[in-house]
């Protein structure tokens, strides 16, 4: 995504996550919410109201284990930003 602010909040599938941090305005790192497996959208929320949203964004796959980082990417940008 892009335009992101400090203040906003990042929702999978509606559960809010914790840790949010804008670390710039193409970046936001958060701490994902417990989920059942499976794909979830993932809402970006500007004072409450949605900034972006993407569906089937982000994997909870329980054979990955714990403690490892994520990206959240739209594979539609070709970008390397959003294809790392």
């Amino acid at each position: 995504g892009t335009a992101f602010v400090p203040g906003m909040t990042v929702n999978f599938d509606g559960i809010p996550a914790t840790n949010v941090t804008v670390s710039s305005e193409i970046r936001i790192t958060c701490t994902t919410p417990p989920h059942a497996a499976g794909f979830v959208t993932v809402t970006v929320l500007r004072n409450g109201q949605i900034h972006g949203s993407l569906a089937n964004a982000f994997n909870y796959d329980p054979n990955l284990g714990g403690g490892l980082l994520a990206r959240v990417a739209d594979h539609q940008d070709t970008t390397g930003e959003e294809q790392e």
